[in-house]
């Protein structure tokens, strides 16, 4: 049986990184010869054009934020000095998200750039991911009132603290200081992305159950034992009302344990 190299071509390889290089900077790179103008320059558009799309439809609000130029450069910087790690089209917007984090580039950015494509990001994330729905009862429970009743979260939800208002940000609202905002995005039951902002107390309750399954009461003196709260009780009588929002928004699932 003849048996094939798992290696392409030294010509090949050279062939491909000769010409990635070139799509990547047509402007500053020279062009592989026998390639004709007209079908490169089809290529060039393609390539270019697609990541552009990925890009400005997952970040809308960032992009409505800069002249069409500067956002085409952003595109094309990232276009030209980005290796992703990934096939997938759909996360294309992640790995931009990736290259700003980085912070290895020259592009001129306000502070809360990056945190705010993140968080667009996250909306995308949430509405694209494959999470498999926690089984409903047939009347899912809209109280902790249940104190044997199990707290799960939403598997599509995200719990994430920010250095700057994300979610209030557009053309006409730019933050100028920051200011420590605290966001859960996720899938309601309808399959439409949602999103919340909490207070710091809020926040540390909802990580809590998102890391530890358990009863509404278990969930709430487990958050007055991080706050160091000399009332487990007071905490406990706050929590709940706050602890059937969740439920109600499809943030947080109530079972009975079977």
């Amino acid at each position: 049986m003849t048996q094939f190299s798992p290696k392409a071509p030294k010509g090949l390889v050279d062939f491909q990184a000769s010409y990635g290089a070139y799509l990547r900077q047509p402007n500053a790179r020279q062009k592989p010869k026998n390639i004709p103008a007209r079908a490169s320059r089809i290529y060039e558009e393609l390539f270019f054009n697609n990541i552009c799309g990925f890009i400005s439809n997952c970040f809308p609000v960032a992009k409505s934020l800069f002249p069409a130029d500067q956002w085409l450069a952003f595109s094309r910087a990232f276009f030209t000095e980005w290796r992703c790690r990934t096939p997938y089209f759909s996360e294309i917007p992640k790995e931009f998200v990736s290259y700003i984090k980085q912070g290895e580039h020259t592009l001129c950015l306000p502070p809360w750039f990056c945190e705010l494509i993140e968080y667009e990001w996250l909306e995308l994330e949430v509405d694209i991911c494959n999470a498999v729905p926690l089984k409903q009862p047939t009347a899912p429970a809209k109280s902790s009132s249940n104190q044997d009743n199990i707290l799960y979260a939403n598997p599509t939800l995200r719990n994430h603290t920010f250095e700057w208002p994300v979610h209030t940000i557009s053309p006409d609202c730019i933050p100028e200081t920051p200011e420590t905002t605290f966001l859960a995005i996720y899938r309601d039951p309808s399959h439409r992305v949602q999103f919340m902002a909490m207070n710091a107390m809020t926040c540390a309750l909802l990580e809590i159950i998102t890391k530890h399954s358990s009863t509404a009461e278990h969930a709430l003196l487990c958050l007055a034992e991080t706050i160091h709260h000399p009332d487990p009780a007071q905490i406990v009588a706050f929590g709940t009302p706050i602890i059937d929002d969740f439920l109600h928004r499809g943030m947080l699932v109530s079972l009975h344990p079977s």
